[in-house]
Order: C-alpha cells, then sequence, then structure tokens
C-alpha cells in the first residue's frame, strides 16, 4: 500500500515522492554491490565498493529528503487504495529518517566490535595461564552479551531512575544519544589499547587466529572485555530504544514494514562497513597496523549522522496510534477493505459451540442458527430430506447428532434449497 502511494504521486509530479522512488533501489542496489565486492578478490573489489558506498548514500539522501518534513504530498497527489490509508503512510515515512540516522550512527560505531576489536585481539597475548592453548579472539565477544544480560536490570532499576532525576526526565532521545556516546567510548578505548599494542615487544609465538606468519604481541587480550561490555551496555540503550520507536511511531499495519526497515538500514551500515574495510586493506605487519586508522574513521563517519539525528529528530512528531485511530479510508470502488472483508460475509460471527456435558454426543445441544425463513412449526430437531424439505421427528424417535450441508437459491420469489452434503455422527 505504501508502495502504490508513492508510486502514484510520483506519477502525479510529487518531486519527494520521486526521490523516494529513487532513495530505496539505490540503497538495494548498494547492498547487492556490497556483497559482490566482498566476494572478490581483495583489492578488486576496491572500485565496486566505491559504487556501493556511493550508492547507499545517495539512496539514504534521496529518500530521507522525501521523508522528512511536510508531507502533504501523500494526501495531495497519492491515490486511494484497499491496503493502506494516505495517513497511515504519512505516519509510516516520518519515522524513517529518524530510524535510518540513528541506526547508521550507532552500526558505524558497532562494527568496529563484531569486525576490528576480534582482529585486535588475535594480535594480542591470547595464551590461557597454565595450559598449553590459544583463545580465538572472537571469544571475547562473550563480555559484550554478559553485559548485556547481567547489566539490564542494573540499568533499568537503578542507573535510569538516577538519570532521570537528575536530567528531569530521562526520554527516548536522551537513551539513543547516551547508547551512541558509549559506543564512540567503547571505540576510543579500543584504538587506546591498539596504541599500547602497537608498541609492545614480540612474542616468539604466531597467532593461531591472525593471519599467517602474525606474532602476538605481549599484550594481554583481556584488556578487550572492557571495550566488549561498554559496547554491550550501548546496545541496552539503543536498540530496544529502536525497536520501540518503530513500533510505537508507525501504525498499527505497518509496524511489522517498519521494523523490516530498521533492519534495512544496519545491514545499508554494514554494507558501508565493507567498502571501508576494504579500503583499508589488512595488514600482517603488527608496527603498521590499521587498525587504529579504522577506529577513527568509524568515529568519523558516525559524526554526521548523529547530526543528521538531530536535526530529523526536531521534527518528528510524537504520535499515538490505538485500533479506533487506525481504520481505513473509503471504499476504492471495486475493491473490499480488508478490515470490513470477514464481518461483512459473516465469516468472523461467533457462534456457541456444541457442549457435551454428560459426554455422549446424542445429548449435544443444537446452538447453530436457525433457517433464515423458520416457521411457527419449526423444531430444532427437525431434519431436512434431500429435497430440502423439513421432516420432523416421529414421537419416541430419539434424536442423532448429524450435519448437513445445504445450498440456497432465491429464485422468482421462491427459496430454493439444495442438499450439498450430510451424514450423521
Amino acid at each position: 500500500g505504501v508502495v502504490l502511494h508513492v508510486i502514484s504521486a510520483t506519477r502525479r509530479g510529487s518531486a519527494r515522492a520521486l526521490a523516494v522512488c529513487l532513495g530505496w533501489p539505490l540503497l538495494l542496489l548498494g547492498l547487492l554491490l556490497s556483497i559482490a565486492s566482498s566476494l572478490m578478490p581483495r583489492g578488486g573489489g576496491v572500485g565496486v565498493g566505491a559504487v556501493s558506498a556511493a550508492a547507499v548514500i545517495s539512496g539514504l539522501l534521496s529518500s530521507s529528503w522525501g521523508c522528512q518534513g511536510d508531507l502533504s504530498w501523500v494526501h495531495d497527489l497519492a491515490q486511494r487504495n484497499c491496503h493502506v490509508t494516505r495517513q497511515q503512510t504519512a505516519d509510516f515515512l516520518r519515522v524513517m529518517p529518524t530510524l535510518a540516522a540513528v541506526n547508521l550512527a550507532f552500526n558505524s560505531l558497532y562494527n568496529c566490535c563484531t569486525f576490528w576489536f576480534q582482529e585486535q585481539a588475535c594480535l594480542m597475548d591470547l595464551r590461557v595461564p597454565g595450559f598449553e592453548m590459544q583463545l580465538n579472539g572472537s571469544f571475547f565477544n562473550i563480555a559484550d552479551c554478559l553485559a548485556v544480560v547481567l547489566l539490564t536490570p542494573l540499568l533499568l532499576n537503578r542507573v535510569n531512575p538516577f538519570l532521570e532525576k537528575c536530567l528531569g526526565g530521562f526520554t527516548r532521545n536522551g537513551k539513543l544519544l547516551l547508547g551512541c556516546s558509549l559506543a564512540a567510548g567503547s571505540v576510543v578505548w579500543a584504538s587506546q589499547l591498539e596504541r599500547r599494542r602497537l608498541f609492545a615487544a614480540h612474542l616468539p609465538i604466531e597467532s593461531k587466529c591472525a593471519p599467517a606468519g602474525s606474532e602476538m604481541s605481549d599484550f594481554s587480550a583481556w584488556w578487550m572485555v572492557g571495550p566488549y561490555a561498554l559496547m554491550g551496555v550501548a546496545e541496552v540503550y539503543v536498540n530496544p530504544t529502536l525497536y520501540y520507536l518503530a513500533y510505537s511511531q508507525t501504525p498499527l499495519r505497518l509496524r511489522s514494514s517498519a521494523q523490516a526497515i530498521g533492519l534495512l538500514m544496519s545491514a545499508t551500515s554494514s554494507a558501508l562497513f565493507t567498502v571501508l574495510t576494504a579500503m583499508l586493506g589488512e595488514d600482517k605487519d603488527l608496527h603498521t597496523s590499521t587498525l587504529e586508522m579504522g577506529y577513527y574513521v568509524s568515529l568519523m563517519l558516525a559524526a554526521p549522522f548523529v547530526c543528521w539525528y538531530l536535526l530529523v529528530q526536531g521534527s518528528l512528531e510524537e504520535r499515538f496510534f490505538d485500533e479506533d485511530h487506525d481504520v481505513m479510508e473509503t471504499e476504492v470502488p471495486g475493491h473490499l477493505n480488508k478490515d470490513v472483508a470477514f464481518s461483512r460475509t459473516g465469516m468472523l460471527r461467533d457462534y456457541a459451540s456444541p457442549q457435551s456435558p454428560g459426554g455422549s454426543p446424542a445429548s449435544w445441544v443444537d446452538n447453530s442458527p436457525p433457517p433464515s425463513d423458520p416457521s411457527p412449526n419449526y423444531r430444532n430437531d427437525d431434519s431436512w430430506d434431500a429435497e430440502g424439505r423439513r421432516t420432523p421427528r416421529e414421537p419416541g424417535e430419539h434424536g442423532d447428532c448429524s450435519f448437513v450441508l445445504m445450498s440456497e437459491q432465491v429464485s422468482d420469489g421462491h427459496t430454493v434449497r439444495r442438499q450439498l452434503s450430510g451424514g450423521a455422527q
């Protein structure tokens, strides 16, 4: 329904609708190109990655401009359809710039945790004291998971009330900004650890999870627990808040679509990060590692997205959606609105189910609705013959549980019934 509204408005000359129509395909194109660049040999996919980044950025700018600000073009130029109303489309589109900005700002930093933190840990001392073994760099990601699980109750019950009391309120905007700040702090912490690792002595032991021939530094990998855990706290503030934003600020029938758009924006940030890693390359020399440079580039990349969020957040009008508000527009000729289709055809009528107090089918009470033209002599225990006529039971005859599927047709003022199927149970 949203797509139909945007396309119809584009056909009627709306520049903002055209920007949305161009922006979303460009995002998908950028994602596909980023996948293609990651499958190419190292160094060969840089050009494709650059095109992917250009497509992603162009798509983001185009679609955000179309969804931001005055959305009167939806009401004035979009053609009605039987799926969603134009007001629902406008309410859906108005949230998209905020979802895009926060997802890109946070995931620009979070992607460092999923890739470079692990690579950095593999270049550090991974030995386990007392054992002839090495840990994998991805092992320390458990600190992120433990921080989410163990610190969430503390944050909700102690930290958030404290911040609300001190700041006079702890709104969604504050949680998102705090989460992005903590993520930035995690990346800065990791960059400082990387700087210390670069100046540490070498160990005559080859790392088993680093590129072949890389020796470990005499700097414990357990220091990476700190950045991982801090990133986990940032996730607690950002991800649930974004999910709730997509849920509470979009119409009922479009909430799942809003969540899908949020995931698409996360994938878009991953596509940009893939291009960044391809451009920086992989350095096997411990003294010329580009990890620290990658951290600084990620921080610089997140900064404009945070500014973008502050810009679009100021114009986001809070809305409250419920069942009464989320209703359909006037029906489109030739279509039956989905909200009322079942109620008009009688498919959702609530008939009482047969009860069997004694456990015997013979004691069931017939709760089915009477025919449309009941006669005064009609009784619930009457049966029907093959021609659709009632045949009252003989005195003393015991009833049984039977079903008859009938068809009814009105012809020349007379009602004709035909038995389609039937049988006794």
